[in-house]
């Protein structure tokens, strides 16, 4: 009713998010939403490797548009299954320069976050110089 047309929502593989949705809530926000990402934003260990594919498997069912990622495992694994989600790249550090964005974006990434720890003024700089869609946290400190 409010006219939001992207969702982005937390999952049983999600880290920093208020909120974990399971696979049947996640499928009832895609029949509403004109676009759902999913946050799949952890650092996995080798156990949780079988249920991760499992979930991946399930958001690729419900039809979910993207992933929002910090783990080049999750690129990977979505590659070999030919997954076509937008992968939006979350390491909420580490993305401080377009030159490293500008790299990564050769290697399917759709989007990123970048780092709240920076400028407005480097993040504008960034902006300038990137070739592919930005994401800054709309919450937290922003200098």
């Amino acid at each position: 009713d409010m006219g939001v047309s992207l969702i982005m929502a937390g999952s049983d593989y999600s880290v920093l998010t208020p909120v974990k949705f399971s696979i049947g809530e996640l499928k009832e926000i895609k029949e509403q939403a004109k676009e759902l990402y999913v946050y799949v934003n952890a650092m996995y260990d080798e156990h949780d490797l079988e249920g991760l594919e499992k979930h991946i498997d399930a958001l690729h069912e419900i039809g979910i548009n993207g992933l929002i990622f910090q783990d080049f495992g999750v690129l990977r694994m979505v590659k070999q299954k030919g997954y076509d989600f937008k992968m939006i790249y979350h390491p909420l550090t580490l993305n401080t320069n377009s030159s490293t964005l500008n790299t990564l974006s050769h290697y399917g990434i759709s989007g990123a976050f970048v780092s709240k720890e920076i400028s407005l003024k480097e993040q504008l700089e960034i902006r300038k110089n990137c070739d592919m869609p930005l994401f800054v946290l709309g919450h937290g400190v922003q200098y």
